[in-house]
């Protein structure tokens, strides 16, 4: 049986889609060995991290949005740079009570549209997280740039956070590698966003997007009202079944890819094997993990 790749960096999305349509349907859901989570464990480790950013500090990017970028020279090519994000924390009301509507994505076409207020978060703090990335960038001769690599790291609305500041500069920056590690994201956009989020992946960008269990937030915005929140693919889902745990003792972790719904577009809905299989939003403990042994929200 015909393997897909378990990580997120493939040739354009609607040739890989064609290739495999003609030998076999997607799988669903696959178990991820324990080495093809390592960086996301790396990851979580920085999530978790982006808690103990303190307010009032030139890591404050805006009111209640936190963020830091730092050098780690764990890189397979040459030093990391590991941008992560803390962003605004809701309350469970808050989370449920926020009234969501979809806005055309500036500089791209009209259809590709985000969550408002999503967006407006960011667009308060991009132009600091910008300052922070440059200014380390800045230590590295433009010739040896092609061996850096920029992970884009965040939980919650962090994980929002890290999306849109990698959709924004990988464009800018392409001798750097991109790779966006986010735990627990909610849906940012419709389906003309969430392929825009897949076909990122063609330039040099790797998107891992992480689920706990039951976690409610990233079947928020609900998908009802005509509104059609969506999210981009591939899902990484932590299991709460550790009957088969991996040697190092983690649940299991699947990835979990949606159904093609567009041929031609190569549009991908949300898998239903995974997170998405649940539909009450009651469990508001699932959201901070814990993931890989961090547990997020608190410091």
């Amino acid at each position: 049986m015909f393997t897909y790749p378990l990580f997120f960096r493939t040739p354009h999305i609607t040739e890989i889609l064609k290739r495999n349509l003609t030998i076999n349907p997607l799988p669903q859901k696959l178990a991820l060995p324990s080495n093809e989570i390592q960086e996301n464990i790396s990851a979580a480790s920085f999530a978790k991290l982006a808690y103990c950013l303190e307010e009032s500090s030139d890591d404050e990017l805006a009111p209640g949005i936190l963020g830091h970028a730092e050098i780690s020279q764990d890189g397979p090519r040459g030093p990391n740079i590991n941008v992560y994000i803390r962003g605004y924390i809701y309350s469970f009301e808050q989370w449920i009570k926020r009234q969501s509507k979809l806005i055309p994505l500036k500089g791209y076409p009209h259809k590709i549209k985000v969550d408002n207020l999503f967006y407006g978060q960011w667009k308060l703090a991009f132009d600091n997280i910008k300052r922070k990335i440059l200014k380390v960038l800045k230590l590295y001769p433009a010739e040896t740039t092609d061996k850096v690599r920029l992970n884009f790291i965040g939980h919650g609305l962090g994980a929002v956070h890290a999306v849109f500041t990698a959709l924004e500069l990988y464009k800018n920056l392409p001798m750097v590698e991109f790779q966006v590690f986010t735990f627990g994201q909610p849906r940012m956009g419709n389906l003309e966003f969430a392929n825009l989020i897949n076909l990122m992946s063609r330039e040099n960008v790797r998107v891992y997007r992480m689920t706990h269990t039951d976690d409610f937030v990233p079947r928020l915005p609900p998908k009802k009202g005509g509104k059609q929140f969506i999210h981009h693919t591939l899902e990484l889902w932590i299991s709460n079944d550790c009957d088969d745990c991996d040697p190092s003792g983690f649940p299991v972790v699947y990835g979990c890819r949606g159904r093609i719904i567009d041929f031609q577009s190569g549009y991908i809905n949300e898998s239903k094997d995974c997170n998405n299989q649940y539909q009450d939003l009651v469990d508001t403990t699932a959201h901070n993990g814990p993931y890989f042994g961090y547990t997020m929200g608190f410091c």
